[in-house]
């Protein structure tokens, strides 16, 4: 249960990017390639198809992160990061920006609930509510 939601959090990353999205600060490339690093390994190791589709998971890797060099801003980024997800060919692995969150009118970056809340409470997994479930 724990695997299964620590994928789901994984797998829909939102970076606070602090830098305008306008804009290149000479630390911005440390903080894309650690994130592309983040991203690329977080699916590397918690992926629920060990063999990626057949795809060749570290080929890819290596061909995005050579385009990494040449980004200049955060949307930049986050394009070249969603072209590799894109590989995997799955709907809901994707990165956001979260000034294109809040811009966004679009229902497919917005909130949401799968009718649970849990929480992690001494370092074990607790179901405090369920949607749905309570009496009046």
């Amino acid at each position: 249960m724990v695997r299964t939601w620590s994928m789901a959090l994984c797998l829909t990353i939102i970076f606070f990017l602090a830098s305008p999205a306008s804009s290149q600060v000479s630390g911005d490339a440390d903080v894309w390639i650690a994130s592309y690093e983040m991203v690329w390994q977080t699916v590397n190791e918690h992926h629920f198809d060990s063999t990626f589709g057949g795809l060749d998971w570290n080929e890819i890797h290596d061909r995005y992160y050579e385009l990494i060099g040449n980004v200049e801003d955060d949307v930049s980024f986050v394009k070249i990061v969603n072209k590799m997800l894109a590989e995997l060919q799955l709907s809901h692995y994707a990165v956001f920006h979260m000034k294109e969150k809040a811009a966004s009118g679009s229902p497919l970056i917005s909130g949401g609930s799968i009718g649970l809340d849990i929480r992690l409470i001494d370092n074990k997994v607790v179901t405090s509510c369920i949607a749905g479930k309570t009496k009046h």
